[in-house]
C-alpha cells in the first residue's frame, strides 16, 4: 500500500510538473564548472529555486590564488533559450583560518565588478566577469569527478510524445505507469522499461552509452519494445538521488516515423 501511494505522488507530480530540465524554479546549473584546457581554476555553482551562489576561485595579477563570490539571480534566456543569471561580484578578506577565536568584525567584504553565468547547452556555459575594471570571458563545461551510480529497480513515470509521425493518429503524448530495471557497466548501460497502460503491458529494452557530464549524464542508443515498436533514443539530463532518479528525452525517432521527446522520474 505504502508503494502505491508513493506510485500515485509521482504520477501526479508528473502530470503536474514540467519535464525534469526546467522546474518551478527555473533550470538546473548547480555543479562544478571549469575549461579543461585550463586546469588550476573553476567555479561552483549551488542553487537554490531560481537564485544561484558562484564561487569563483583564480589568481590575481600576482598569481596568487584568490577567490570571489557572486549571489546570481536568472534574468532571462540567451538565444539557445538556455537561462542567464547576474550578479554583483564580491571580494572578502578575513583572519587566518585557524584564527581561534575567529572574529567575524575583521571580515571585509567589497564588490568588485560583476559576474554573469549564460549556460547555451545544458553541460556548457559562457562565464563573463569583471574585477575592478578588467572584464574575462571564459568557456567552461560541467566538471565530471565520477559517474553517477544509476544501477537499480524503479518505479515512476515515463511520459512520450511523439510527433511527425507518418501515421497523424500515432502523434500525442502519452504517460505510463513504468517500472524500471537499470543495468550500468562503465558506459555501457542497458534500461528495461515496463509499462502499463490500463491492461496492457509493454516492456522495452534500451540498449547504449552512457556519458556523464558533471552532476549529471546522457545516454545515446537503440530499443525495441515487445509491441513490435523500434527505434534510437537519446535521454539528456540524466540525474541518480539517493532514492529517485529523472532525465528527459532529448530526441529519438521510432520506425513509424515518429518523433520523441518527453521525460521520466521514478523512485526505489
Amino acid at each position: 500500500m505504502k508503494l502505491l501511494k508513493v506510485v500515485a505522488l509521482v504520477v501526479a507530480l508528473a502530470g503536474a510538473l514540467p519535464p525534469p530540465a526546467q522546474g518551478a524554479s527555473g533550470y538546473d546549473v548547480a555543479d562544478l564548472w571549469w575549461n579543461p584546457s585550463e586546469s588550476g581554476w573553476g567555479m561552483q555553482l549551488v542553487q537554490q529555486s531560481s537564485t544561484v551562489f558562484a564561487t569563483l576561485f583564480v589568481y590575481d595579477r600576482f598569481n596568487v590564488p584568490t577567490w570571489y563570490t557572486a549571489t546570481l539571480n536568472f534574468t532571462g534566456l540567451n538565444p539557445t533559450n538556455g537561462p542567464v543569471y547576474s550578479g554583483v561580484l564580491y571580494e572578502t578578506r578575513g583572519p587566518y583560518f585557524a584564527t581561534v577565536p575567529f572574529d567575524p568584525d575583521l571580515v571585509a567584504v567589497v564588490p568588485v565588478g560583476s559576474l554573469t553565468f549564460s549556460s547555451p547547452t545544458t553541460s556548457t556555459g559562457v562565464l563573463t566577469y569583471s574585477v575592478h575594471g578588467v572584464t574575462v570571458t571564459k568557456n567552461v563545461e560541467r566538471q565530471t569527478l565520477v559517474a553517477e551510480n544509476f544501477n537499480g529497480a524503479y518505479t515512476g513515470v515515463y511520459v512520450v510524445t511523439r510527433s511527425s509521425c507518418a501515421n497523424p493518429l500515432d502523434n500525442g503524448t502519452q504517460k505510463f505507469l513504468t517500472a524500471f530495471s537499470i543495468v550500468q557497466a562503465g558506459p555501457a548501460m542497458t534500461i528495461s522499461a515496463s509499462t502499463t497502460s490500463g491492461a496492457a503491458v509493454n516492456a522495452c529494452t534500451f540498449n547504449g552509452a552512457y556519458q556523464p557530464t558533471g552532476s549529471i549524464g546522457s545516454f545515446s542508443g537503440s530499443y525495441s519494445c515487445s509491441d513490435g515498436e523500434r527505434g534510437t533514443v537519446s535521454f539528456a539530463e540524466m540525474n541518480a538521488q539517493r532514492f529517485a532518479i529523472s532525465g528527459r528525452i532529448s530526441s529519438g525517432r521510432n520506425d513509424r516515423g515518429c518523433n520523441l521527446s518527453g521525460s521520466f522520474a521514478a523512485v526505489q
